[in-house]
């Protein structure tokens, strides 16, 4: 499963905890009247600007430091440090544009089967997606699961079962609903397992990566709003502006970033793994912000996830 480490481990606990914080801001854009495609696309292409200033920030304090210690005084322009920071193939650019209508479609897809399913139980059978991760890993690339990671998984499910209330039965499985949310439970591991194995991906920077894939997925969302015939939803008041920058930084941004860098440090199924904290933050955030109350199934549920993220942890020092 090659080689952990326990910033790897911390990364992808981050970036799935980040994600979770998703409808802290984007239920009150949703109750204010923006609609669910134009919030999408302002998150991507917010998201995408601010790390595209980050990364050129952070190349221009590098070129500086880099004349410092060369004793040069022939500084590069800034268009040449643009090009470096920015540069792509058209190969990568392809394959970053076939990664990311993956990464889109988990969102459009898991969204619509709420229209169908209640959210907790279309939650619980998305976040399966640590199980058809491990299947591609073992089948396709025959990558071996311990016993620790196997049993970390089974736990993992089980917590956001307990989470979402599933675990006591009594659902009945609308169809379509069902169709909807197994794409998107498909869709994750393919953008997950493409970038952990695709050399053309992982030549790419992490930061320069997570960049393009946010600007692609914005651009499949652009589309979307265009083929809605809806339009765009104005973003009015500092309200609105609060919650759609925040939901670009910190779900989006962070998250993405360090999924990144958590994918190429200790690989797709450990990543998938942790990927239960960002169902365990929403409950939190639902709980101190929201005041939603919870069963005792959900605590059991809480329990569990966080003694499978101690497994992951054990598991990946031991390596």
């Amino acid at each position: 499963m090659g080689k952990f480490k326990l910033g790897g481990v911390a990364l992808a606990m981050i970036s799935s905890a980040s994600f979770g914080f998703i409808p802290l801001f984007s239920k009150p854009l949703l109750a204010s009247g923006v609609r669910l495609e134009s919030v999408c696309l302002y998150r991507f292409i917010l998201g995408s600007f601010f790390l595209g200033c980050f990364l050129l920030v952070r190349s221009l304090m590098a070129s500086r430091a880099s004349d410092k210690l060369e004793n040069r005084t022939d500084a590069p322009s800034l268009w040449k440090v643009v090009k470096e920071c920015f540069a792509i193939s058209w190969k990568e650019l392809w394959h970053v544009l076939i990664v990311s209508i993956f990464y889109g479609g988990t969102a459009i897809f898991l969204t619509a089967s709420y229209n169908y399913l209640e959210s907790g139980l279309g939650t619980t059978i998305h976040f399966l997606y640590p199980v058809f991760i491990a299947l591609i890993m073992a089948v396709g690339f025959k990558e071996k699961l311990n016993w620790r990671m196997t049993i970390a998984i089974g736990m993992a499910i089980l917590g956001v079962a307990c989470l979402s209330g599933a675990i006591r039965g009594g659902y009945s499985l609308n169809t379509t609903g069902f169709i909807l949310v197994m794409i998107a439970t498909i869709c994750y591991p393919i953008y997950i397992v493409s970038v952990n194995v695709s050399s053309t991906l992982m030549a790419i920077k992490g930061g320069k990566l997570s960049f393009y894939v946010l600007l692609c997925a914005s651009l499949w969302f652009l589309i979307n709003v265009i083929a809605q015939g809806n339009g765009f939803s104005a973003i009015r008041g500092w309200d609105q502006w609060f919650n759609i920058i925040m939901l670009a930084l910190v779900p989006t941004l962070i998250a993405n970033f360090t999924l990144i860098y958590a994918i190429k440090s200790v690989g797709s199924t450990v990543t998938s793994i942790l990927g239960c904290m960002e169902p365990l933050t929403a409950v939190l955030v639902g709980i101190f912000y929201f005041r939603e109350q919870i069963s005792a199934f959900q605590y059991l549920g809480i329990a569990i996830i966080l003694v499978a993220v101690m497994v992951v942890l054990h598991a990946s020092s031991k390596k």
